[in-house]
């Protein structure tokens, strides 16, 4: 186990201790959470997707519940995560919680035009199965030589978010 696997795995595990120590957790079977969540982010806001409504409705045909996790506790957030197998989330913050959810688990990460492993090496040293999807070709000229600020809105293209959906599906 390398030093970044090792401080992740004692960090979920000293997660994992307070939630279960100092926070009500609900049994699966009477759970207000759902097993499979699609982490948005409202229109207008940093980094959100500018084609969100057709991307929302895609992830709910798919059984799919959008959060805000904005709209959320802190409380509420880990939870959610703690009681999810499945995930779908844009790139963020947020997406810290995974640390928080059950071995064997997924995370999709979508991501505008970049790559960044922080949640890949969380993921990787909590065994939570992971994949991404980068919303941009890099290879079309349209976005060639574009600089894209991190907060920008980005379009996530449907085709992509549902073959992620897919994926899903098939892991069960």
């Amino acid at each position: 186990i390398s030093v970044n696997n090792a401080s992740n795995l004692h960090l979920r595990n000293s997660m994992l201790k307070i939630i279960n120590e100092f926070i009500d957790i609900p049994q699966k079977n009477n759970c207000p959470y759902p097993q499979n969540l699609f982490v948005s982010r409202r229109p207008g806001s940093v980094r959100s997707i500018e084609n969100i409504i057709a991307i929302e409705q895609i992830a709910l045909d798919y059984g799919y519940h959008t959060i805000y996790l904005e709209n959320m506790s802190v409380v509420e957030q880990l939870l959610a995560f703690y009681h999810s197998d499945k995930v779908l989330g844009l790139h963020g913050s947020g997406l810290v919680h995974t640390i928080c959810m059950p071995k064997k688990s997924t995370l999709i990460e979508f991501t505008s035009h970049h790559l960044n492993t922080s949640f890949l090496n969380i993921t990787d040293s909590c065994n939570i199965h992971y994949g991404y999807i980068m919303s941009q070709d890099l290879n079309s000229y349209r976005y060639r030589q574009r600089w894209s600020p991190v907060s920008s809105q980005f379009h996530l293209n449907p085709y992509l978010f549902q073959y992620a959906c897919n994926k899903m599906v098939e892991q069960n």
